[in-house]
């Protein structure tokens, strides 16, 4: 078994640009949904049948969002990770 290990510096490289790229557009793509979901919020209703959608449509959407953002806090944090690897 070997004691050295190689690192692709330029390989690493381009794998964070590819990651900081995903992280910028699900970055986008995460700010439209919270800006579209906002401006539709409570688009259903106070009456009962309102009321019953949103007690099922509202937590789900709430942890959609959460997911969503730690999704983005882990791929901007792998990114940027993986540059500190290699210098």
């Amino acid at each position: 078994m070997s004691d050295l290990t190689v690192v692709n510096d330029d390989g690493v490289q381009r794998v964070s640009a590819s990651l900081a790229t995903i992280h910028d557009n699900f970055h986008s793509a995460f700010q439209t949904l919270k800006t579209t979901l906002a401006q539709h919020d409570g688009a259903w209703g106070n009456d009962n049948m309102g009321s019953h959608f949103a007690s099922g449509y509202v937590p789900g959407a709430n942890q959609a969002k959460e997911n969503c953002q730690t999704i983005l806090d882990n791929v901007g944090t792998l990114s940027g990770d993986l540059v500190t690897v290699v210098e």
